[in-house]
């Protein structure tokens, strides 16, 4: 059964690396869901739309590698 989405989705945490890890995980699972999607629907033009919003996604997941990099510095 699908939820929309609410605040309680969100993972908060007190460790700022798994506060990271988390988002990093949650964008990953973003991102393979949207190329789910743009495999299966009909449309070239939203399926375009939704390979448009996967780089945003794939640019998120990239600063947050950086920031875990970074805490391990």
């Amino acid at each position: 059964m699908r939820q929309y989405w609410n605040g309680a989705f969100v993972k908060y945490g007190k460790d700022m690396k798994g506060m990271l890890e988390a988002d990093l995980l949650g964008e990953y699972e973003a991102i393979e869901s949207y190329r789910s999607l743009a495999r299966r629907v009909g449309e070239p033009q939203i399926a375009a739309l939704i390979c448009r919003i996967i780089e945003d996604e794939e640019i998120h997941a990239s600063v947050l590698e950086l920031m875990l990099c970074s805490l391990d510095q």
